[in-house]
């Protein structure tokens, strides 16, 4: 559950099954490069990662660790000092008084980004040590984390941390419980997942100024048709779009033939944007990009490659990114920070669907603090077992890895 090629098969399958049930009538066709992308990368991709499956294994950490809550309360001082600086809290603003839109809060420069980055991955690690030792006081850092995520009016934050708890969870299930993942889990899974979407067209409507149950703005932009089932409440027209709709804007820049070949700018599009756009002769496709409405202007992950490389380039980006992020958990050291890579990974991987996550600054940042936290190794023997003292991340404090 840990293996990003496996998530890239289940995700764009997902992706590509939602579309085509057509519920919307910006999800036409596939143009002839979309369908054999496709096509080719999702089996490639759960091939790829069954012949990879050894190198993705999820380990528990020594359940007599012992830590302190500073880094968390470090994240949520970052981020109150921003609310405070700002005079602004969105959930506020945006939600209650309406007096600002989103994207209105900037934060503060450079912290901003940063503390998304940071939180998104100690929001996970934390998770994965609730797993690993089962103490509920763990529980009250991830509130807290999660609640300046409400706070901050971001959905992005929410759904991602919620994506690194679901590839916790299964993996965690899947190699430590006897019984594996019962159908009650996935059940329970399902079921979780139903209640987010709902949650997550709820904001959307307080997001554009409306009631929390008026979809009105979803209605007047997502161009439903009568195939969408009366069955389902329109709540979640938010996330068909969402999912979809990016989708749906590739496509159309394929159908078009919208392209520039430019080599250059082909390789800025796995740079992070805050360098990529101050790069001499980097060209922004935000004026030259096709949309079917303005705004809905997410055109998944590979729209630079579509449009910088031609339906070439879209292939050879996935061989690129993917073997990029293979070599960095090839060489990231065993230990409780290599489960964390493997989800940045999958984030990354996860993200890909809505933007680019390689030029997504705060999912770029989150993969390198994965890659580069610093771990000072020791091996040493307790009662004839051999254990892994791991230190650096938590202010020097010890960690203990059984070996699996």
């Amino acid at each position: 559950m840990l293996n990003f090629f496996y998530w890239y098969g289940a995700i764009w399958s997902v992706v590509g099954g939602m579309y085509l049930l057509g519920w919307s009538d910006y999800n036409v066709a596939f143009s002839w490069d979309i369908a054999l992308y496709f096509g080719f990368t999702i089996p490639a991709s759960f091939i790829l990662g069954y012949l990879t499956r050894k190198n993705f294994v999820y380990t528990r950490v020594n359940k007599d660790i012992k830590r302190r809550p500073t880094i968390t309360l470090a994240i949520v001082a970052g981020f109150i000092a921003e609310f405070i600086i700002c005079h602004d809290i969105p959930l506020i603003s945006i939600g209650v008084t309406a007096t600002s839109i989103y994207k209105d809060f900037q934060g503060i420069p450079l912290l901003h980004v940063l503390l998304i980055s940071v939180s998104l991955y100690y929001i996970g690690y934390l998770f994965y040590l609730f797993l690993s030792t089962k103490r509920k006081t763990i529980w009250l850092e991830i509130f807290l984390i999660g609640l300046m995520y409400v706070l901050l009016f971001s959905r992005n934050c929410i759904v991602f941390a919620s994506f690194e708890f679901i590839i916790l969870f299964l993996a965690d299930r899947r190699h430590y419980d006897k019984k594996r993942i019962s159908i009650r889990s996935v059940f329970l899974l399902l079921i979780l997942v139903a209640v987010g979407l709902y949650f997550f067209g709820i904001l959307g409507n307080i997001r554009t100024g409306l009631s929390w149950n008026d979809t009105w703005y979803m209605n007047a932009v997502g161009l439903y048709n009568d195939s969408y089932p009366s069955f389902l409440s329109d709540q979640y027209k938010w996330a068909y779009t969402y999912i979809t709709s990016p989708l749906a804007n590739l496509n159309l820049n394929a159908m078009m033939d919208n392209e520039q070949l430019s080599a250059f700018n082909y390789f800025l599009t796995f740079v992070p944007d805050t360098i990529a756009k101050r790069a001499p002769g980097a060209i922004s496709i935000d004026n030259s990009v096709q949309l079917w409405y303005l705004p809905l202007n997410a055109c998944t992950g590979f729209i630079n490659a579509r449009y910088f490389g031609g339906p070439l380039g879209l292939f050879l980006s996935y061989f690129i990114e993917s073997g990029f992020l293979y070599l960095l958990c090839k060489i990231k050291k065993s230990g409780p920070r290599k489960n964390m890579l493997y989800v940045a990974c999958c984030v990354m991987t996860f993200g890909n669907f809505f933007f680019n996550s390689f030029q997504f600054t705060g999912l770029f940042y989150l993969l390198l603090i994965a890659f580069f936290v610093p771990s000072a190794f020791r091996m040493r023997n307790t009662h004839g077992k051999k254990d892994i003292t791991l230190t650096g991340f938590d202010n020097g404090e010890g960690e203990g890895l059984k070996n699996a």
